[in-house]
Formats: C-alpha cells, structure tokens, sequence
C-alpha cells in the first residue's frame, strides 16, 4: 500500500492553519493534544488512524466548526463528514503533525504528534483555556516539591528538575502581575455596565472581589515558598559527606556539562547556589511590583465601593431623599429644608470612635507579649545588616552570641539569617549553618555563623 509523502517535521507546519478549515484544524489538534497529553489522557489506548478520524468527526459535529469545512445552507451526508475527516488526517501527516510509528507492545502501527506538532498543539491547547486555566505559581510550587522529593531520595534528577522550574518562577510572578493588571482596567468597567446599586453591591463583592483577592494572597505564598526552599537548600547543603558524594556522582553522570561550569565547587554547591541565586533575583525583581498591583486593585476597589454608597442608585438614603428634594423644589422650599437640616445637625457632637480600630500584631510567645507592647516589630533588611556590621566588626558572630533582651533584639534574631541570604547581605556576609542548637526563653534554633566579607 503505498504512503502519501511526509514532508519534514515543521517546514510547512502552519500551512493548514491559514486554509478556510483553518477553525476545524485547529481544534482537531488541541483535542489530540488532550487525549494524548491532557490531564485526562487515555494511555492504555493507542492513536489508531480510527481514533483520529473519530476525533475529526466529533470535531465537524460543531456548527462552528463546519462553516470553513462545508458550503454553507448545503445537507452533508455522513459520508462527506468521514471523507472530511479522511482528508484532515491525510492534512496533519502531510503538513508534520503527525507521525507514524509501530506500536511496541503489539506492534500495530499507530500515529503520534511530532515533537514540532506537540509543543504547538500545546501552545494553541493554552491559548484556548486562555490564563486562567493554570495554576498560579506552578513552577515555585513544583520547585518545591522537587527539592523535597530529592531529600528524600537523593534522586539527582529532582534537583536538575528544581533548576528548571526555578528559571520559570519569574514568569510565574509575571503571570500574576498581568492578571491583576487586567482586573484593575475591567473592574470600573464592569461596575458601570452593570449600573451597580446598593442592592446587588454585595452580590459583586462576594463575586468580584471575596472570590479574586482573598482567595489569591499570592505575595504571602511566593514568600512562604522562597523560605521553604532556602531551608531546603541549606539541608542539602549540609549532607554527610557520603550523601553529598554519591550525589555529586549522579549529577555529573546525568548532566556531564556541570563538570564545566562547577569550578572551584561541587556539583551539588553550584546548583544550590544557582537555585538560591535565581530564585533571589525572580522574587527581588518581580514581588515588590505585583504587592504594588495587589495594592492598587484594593483601591480601586475601594474607590468603587465608596463610589456606590455615596451615590446610593436605589435613592433609600436618607442623604439621598434630602438631596432629590434639593434638585425639584423652589428657592424658597431649599431654604427652609435648609435651615431645617441646620438646626437639627446644629446639636450634634462629631467625635471619633475610641479604640474600635486596633492594629493586630503577630502572635508572639507569652514572654515577647510585654516587650512587643512597647516596641515596633518591623525590622528592615537592612537595619538587620546594619546591626551586624556594627557588633561583628572585623570578626565573625554566630547566631546564639546576639542580644535577645527585648522583642527588637529577638525579631533581629529570628530575621538575621534570611537577610544575610539576600542579594544584599550576601555580598557583605557569609552565611554557614552549624550543627549545634540553641535556646533562649522564646525560641529555640539552629545556630549560625556570619563571617564578614573582605572588601577589595
């Protein structure tokens, strides 16, 4: 039987999406894409020639679909659908979608998307979920997981996959960015063509606001991750000699070209300081400007809210039946309302309320709880580096030697290693965990030494 030729994979790849059927073709190939590398791909069944045509045909169901297919107001026989169908397959083997192969469990001939075909199916899959079919934060989440996954194990190719997903968090964050971005330009919007009054304001904030900001504390979760991941890392860096050396030997087995860029370190080091040092410059970079988005779209909200109380559409307030009164009667009747009003707000006392709004500080222990009345706890990164600096001098300091006399003192405990960490701290510390722990009356703590950093 003879095979019609194949051109080569991706030379002429987007011919068929410029023809009339164009619609059609294209969501043939993101249902391919998902029964073959969707969440719910059948893997127990083979992509026979039958299959393909059966999702062609289920595809040509859609009148949306069969407008550049068939002439339109025309009947189409199941025959001409098949025939469609035929003609499409025929179409994606040609243009190097698909591709042949045999079967090796029954060794039946099969056909599977090219690895061209595969990653633009994919790409035309997400364009039609369109963003908010992902999940937010999909690569921290999975760095995570991975690093995890490679303590336990000691599997090199979870931390080879943590680099990976790593170099994608800044994206992630970006995603993010551009989302609250669009709910900032649609929100007015929406509220005004939906001319919101007080009755159904409730209503658009459980549906608009409640449902989109609380349930997306996104700044919180990437900075509970980057900690979680820092930690990990410096367990991975404190492996017993024979872990980190059956470790290193995985490494250069499964990726020879670390052997290259490692220098002066191990295998293991390099990638955690790769890691640690991507995930520092994606969160330095791209946190600060989504908290900024978070911020504005509360105010905005904000605004809108203030904006719909003040106007009150229903015009049941009394502020609002005062104020309709104003615009429809004479002078004379303004005036006496007027003085009406005066009179009575004449004798009424403006005060603020005591005491009804009060700032909740964190959850200390029961010993900080005094101290924390008097004392602010908002330490910045660099009031920690600057206390340091000021009590290591030329020499270095561990962890258990600073002051812990009052709640300043502890929070500069508690932050001092996350900020020597930073883009900032490390170029004036170096960071080493020790074995042993220590305790003071409110916590207890592995300890560690800050060695400060020669200048040149």
């Amino acid at each position: 039987m003879a095979t019609s030729p194949v051109v080569p994979d991706s030379e002429y790849l987007f011919r068929l999406l410029t023809w009339p059927d164009r619609e059609c073709c294209a969501a043939v190939l993101r249902r391919l894409h998902a029964r073959v590398h969707g969440p719910d791909a059948d893997y127990s069944e083979v992509l026979t020639r039958e299959r393909v045509i059966g999702i062609a045909l289920q595809v040509l169901a859609d009148s949306p679909y069969r407008d550049g297919t068939f002439e339109p107001g025309e009947p189409v026989t199941p025959e001409a659908e098949r025939a469609a169908a035929s003609r499409m397959l025929l179409e994606l083997r040609q243009q190097g979608w698909l591709e042949e192969r045999v079967d090796p469990v029954n060794l039946q001939p099969s056909l599977q998307l090219t690895p061209t075909g595969q990653t633009f199916a994919a790409a035309l899959s997400r364009l039609n979920d369109g963003p908010r079919a992902s999940t937010r934060q999909r690569h921290l989440r999975a760095a995570h997981k991975a690093l995890a996954a490679f303590l336990s194990s000691q599997d090199v190719d979870e931390l080879l996959d943590c680099q990976e997903y790593v170099g994608r968090v800044a994206q992630d964050l970006q995603d993010d960015i551009d989302h609250f971005r669009g709910l900032i330009q649609s929100l007015t919007r929406e509220a005004l063509e939906q001319k919101i009054d007080l009755d159904e304001l409730n209503e658009f904030v459980e549906r608009r606001f409640a449902r989109e900001y609380p349930a997306r504390h996104v700044v919180d979760a990437a900075e509970r991750r980057r900690s979680q991941i820092l930690q990990m890392l410096e367990r991975i860096r404190a492996l017993v000699p024979a872990q980190m050396a059956a470790a290193d030997a995985g490494l250069l087995q499964h990726a020879a070209w670390l052997e290259a860029e490692v220098g002066g370190s191990t295998p293991v080091q390099w990638l955690c300081d790769r890691i640690e040092g991507t995930l520092e410059a994606a969160c330095g970079l791209k946190l600060p400007v989504l908290r900024r988005e978070m911020e504005q779209y509360v105010k905005r909200f904000t605004g809108l809210l203030r904006q719909a109380l003040s106007l009150d559409h229903s015009a049941q307030s009394p502020i609002a039946r005062c104020m309709g009164r104003l615009k429809k009667g004479a002078r004379a009747e303004h005036d006496a309302l007027l003085d009406v009003l005066g009179g009575l707000m004449g004798t009424s006392e403006v005060r603020l309320p005591a005491g009804s709004v009060r700032w909740q500080a964190p959850e200390l222990p029961s010993g900080m709880q005094i101290a924390a009345a008097a004392t602010p706890l908002r330490v910045s990164e660099l009031e920690i580096l600057a206390l340091l600096s000021q009590r290591c001098g030329d020499r270095s300091i561990r962890l258990s030697e600073l002051p812990a006399r009052d709640a300043l003192d502890v929070m500069v405990i508690l932050n001092a290693v996350n900020a020597t960490r930073s883009a900032e701290g490390s170029r004036h510390f170096e960071t080493r965990k020790l074995p042993a722990r220590f305790e003071t009356e409110f916590f207890v703590t592995s300890d560690y030494e800050f060695v400060p950093r020669r200048r040149a």
